[in-house]
């Protein structure tokens, strides 16, 4: 037997998460703007270093947009408290993929000040955790609804 699991619960567990994780892109990147403003750290990373690390950044969104689509499709299939399950891990992997290739893309640009890349990937992945986060929210809600309507037809 499944057990039941308060969509409600999941959903603000969600919206905390989220929160978490958008505060902690935003303070890295003001620790990186205020440590470049106050001339810390303007040694050159190593050699080939920024352009591996981007191409990190970059690797881990492409692994997140495809897990995404994965993982919304296995939500889609599932019933019950599985819904909700199913719906709360395709929101919470890709997500973390995602803020953890902006905080890849943070520490490159603390290493390489002066590349365009860095900041430019770190922009792009910190939308695409806005993006994400909040489409990832709309899935658990669908995922709630559903699991709600389903127990009242079978309360």
């Amino acid at each position: 037997m499944e057990q039941a699991i308060d969509p409600r619960r999941i959903r603000t567990a969600a919206r905390v998460t989220f929160g978490a994780l958008v505060f902690g892109e935003l303070a890295g990147a003001g620790a990186v703007l205020f440590a470049r403003s106050q001339g810390l750290l303007e040694t050159q990373g190593a050699a080939g270093m920024e352009q591996a690390l981007s191409i990190a950044a970059a690797a881990v969104l492409f692994v997140a947009v495809v897990l995404r689509r994965v993982l919304v499709t296995r939500v889609i299939s599932a019933r019950g408290a599985q819904r909700m399950q199913r719906a709360f891990v395709a929101f919470m992997v890709p997500l973390t993929l995602i803020e953890g290739g902006c905080l890849i893309s943070l520490v490159n640009w603390l290493l390489h000040p002066s590349a365009v890349v860095p900041p430019g990937m770190a922009l792009i992945l910190f939308l695409a955790t806005l993006t994400y986060g909040r489409s990832g929210l709309r899935i658990l809600n669908a995922a709630g609804a559903a699991e709600e309507d389903e127990e009242v037809q079978h309360g």
